[in-house]
């Protein structure tokens, strides 16, 4: 096992100069669980200023771009809803791509991640009729009860032989909380 590779370190101003747009991640870049990390407000000024592009790209699925936009203006960073590109805003897509458009969902997650299910009807972990279960989040629900449902309820249809598609937009194990805290993901 070699050492790692020593970085050179760069100025906002030498990052500017090198790129004509940037797509930048949310947590643990700007924002961690407690905050926004200092100096995200002043870059992204400054990439305005500058008259890059720029997008906030996250795998955060537990809210649609204006929540999540709200929640970053009240940081103090300038980040507005079209600046927002969510792993589960791209739920409805995948789910017309898999040609599960109408398909009964189990959305696991906030009341504000229900829009992700692209107008496809939401009903509870135990119900049989669903197809498609997105696990969005790991808030907003009893979690421990919900899965075990939802999995009691995956294990009914396989051995009914019906379908089951499975998706979790936030694919994360753990996310930052904070300085020295950690919570875990869905």
């Amino acid at each position: 096992c070699g050492a790692l590779p020593m970085t050179t370190p760069i100025t906002v101003d030498a990052l500017i100069a090198r790129y004509d747009g940037f797509l930048i991640d949310a947590y643990g870049v700007l924002v961690s669980g407690a905050g926004p990390l200092p100096g995200a407000a002043a870059f992204l000024r400054r990439l305005s200023d500058a008259d890059r592009p720029w997008l906030i790209v996250t795998n955060d699925a537990s809210k649609g771009q204006d929540v999540a936009a709200a929640n970053y203006q009240a940081w103090g960073l300038p980040i507005g809803a079209d600046r927002i590109v969510s792993s589960g805003s791209l739920l409805p897509g995948w789910l017309a791509a898999q040609g599960l458009t109408g398909a009964p969902t189990c959305l696991l997650g906030p009341a504000s991640a229900h829009a992700f299910a692209g107008g496809n009807p939401l009903v509870q972990p135990d119900d049989p009729s669903w197809s498609v279960l997105a696990i969005c989040d790991e808030a907003g629900f009893d979690f421990l009860a919900g899965m075990d449902a939802a999995l009691s309820t995956a294990i009914a249809r396989i051995d009914a032989g019906l379908p089951v598609h499975i998706v979790t937009p936030n694919p994360d194990l753990i996310y930052n909380a904070g300085p020295q805290r950690y919570g875990y993901a869905a």
